[in-house]
């Protein structure tokens, strides 16, 4: 035992890290190539920007279907397939040097195709860990941000001879000779679950989808959990595609941005151990609550524009980056017993709010001239989210009194 799990399970998060850090190049190519993706493809950024979109929307697409997937096969199976298909799709889009066809091919349709795969990872740790599934839920999405951090001084120091589609070739190499191995000798699907089980159970039709999900959101908690999963994904769309031009907008120095660039990614890591263990010793409930304070505080300075409002906002949103998605999911395990198909529903939200994030940036500029309007939705979801969180928590804890005043009589 170690640190009250089992080795096997601290083996397993080895291997499922590894296996996310080589994932995270094709998020860093769009980052930092796409200006240089559509020369070379002699295309329009407009095109770039449409295979991004459609990857969005493919993968989210694919959430629920995948958590389908991993209750009838075993979430083995599916991870498994999803990197497969993600191999193929690195080797694709390597070679859209030759034609844009295969980029929006590669990038656009396959990637987002890997999303089969997005809820086994949850699957898989919530079965293996009992006493640490927080902090173990939050190293695992440390390694996007961590992996940004290796990978960018990397290439931005060999930029003369390194390329964009030799990061496609890098992820495809890696995939086939890291990530597929580590998953055929590493991964256990869980045993008191057996696929061929769930594969018997009869499937819901959509009056009954719809009146289970009414249900879910009838609860004060569930309903914050459905909420800051949305906000959270319309957080990051927001970060990921309009942050800079924020800075820049407000006429914050090139450097200073850099900077705050950094410690952002930083933050990420330091906050995803933190409230990891945080998730673990205390109220999900509050510590979520407290998350979406801090990220409120963050955008609210963002807004005032002040001197010091890009480095802090880094700080806030980068200590609280990690933790929403895996405390939600594992509150809503908590009030609803966990399945695939029920974290893809969810991660499903998280993706529409991460398409509407980073769609509205562009669009409320239009309309506004600036990013104030865009800035001052995060901020009111925020709150709103915060709020709900407290009072579910309040309406639990009430719940809670009243069912032992019910046995003690």
């Amino acid at each position: 035992m170690w640190f009250q799990e089992k080795k096997y399970a601290w083996y397993l998060l080895g291997a499922l890290w590894l296996i996310a850090l080589i994932s995270t190049i094709p998020r860093f190519v769009m980052a930092f190539y796409q200006g240089q993706i559509a020369e070379d493809l002699d295309s329009s950024r407009g095109f770039i920007s449409f295979a991004w979109s459609l990857n969005l929307l493919i993968t989210a697409a694919c959430l629920p279907v995948g958590g389908w997937l991993v209750d009838r096969f075993g979430p083995k199976r599916i991870l498994l397939a999803g990197r497969i298909v993600g191999v193929i799709a690195a080797a694709v889009t390597y070679f859209s040097a030759e034609h844009a066809f295969y980029f929006l091919l590669g990038y656009g349709v396959l990637f987002g195709l890997t999303g089969i795969s997005a809820t086994t990872e949850f699957s898989l740790l919530f079965h293996w860990f009992k006493h640490k599934r927080g902090t173990a839920n939050t190293i695992l999405r440390s390694a996007s941000p961590l992996g940004l951090a290796l990978i960018s001084p990397i290439f931005v120091a060999n930029r003369d001879w390194l390329s964009w589609s030799d990061a496609f070739l890098l992820t495809s190499v890696l995939g086939l000779v890291l990530s597929l191995p580590l998953i055929q000798l590493v991964v256990k699907d869980p045993t008191s679950e057996p696929a061929k089980a769930a594969g018997d159970t009869r499937r819901k039709t959509v009056k009954e989808f719809i009146a289970e999900w009414k249900g879910t959101v009838s609860s004060p908690i569930m309903l914050a959990v459905v909420m800051a999963l949305f906000v959270c994904g319309f957080n990051m769309g927001t970060v990921e595609m309009s942050l800079v031009a924020i800075h820049d907008h407000a006429h914050v120095p090139v450097e200073t941005i850099g900077v705050a660039l950094s410690l952002l990614g930083l933050m990420d890591v330091a906050g995803s151990l933190f409230f990891g263990v945080l998730l673990d010793r205390y109220s999900r409930t509050k510590i979520l609550a407290v998350l979406y304070v801090l990220r409120t505080i963050g955008f609210l300075l963002l807004l005032l524009s002040l001197p010091v409002s890009p480095m802090v906002f880094s700080i806030l949103f980068g200590a609280t980056y990690v933790g929403v998605v895996p405390g939600s999911l594992l509150v809503a395990s908590e009030w609803k017993k966990e399945s695939g198909a029920q974290t893809g529903s969810l991660l499903l939200l998280h993706s529409l709010g991460g398409i509407a994030g980073s769609l509205l940036g562009g669009v409320t500029f239009d309309l506004t001239g600036d990013y104030r309007l865009l800035i001052g939705l995060n901020l009111g979801l925020c709150v709103l989210t915060a709020g709900l969180f407290l009072f579910g928590a309040m309406a639990g804890r009430h719940t809670a009194k009243q069912e032992v005043a019910k046995t003690s009589h």
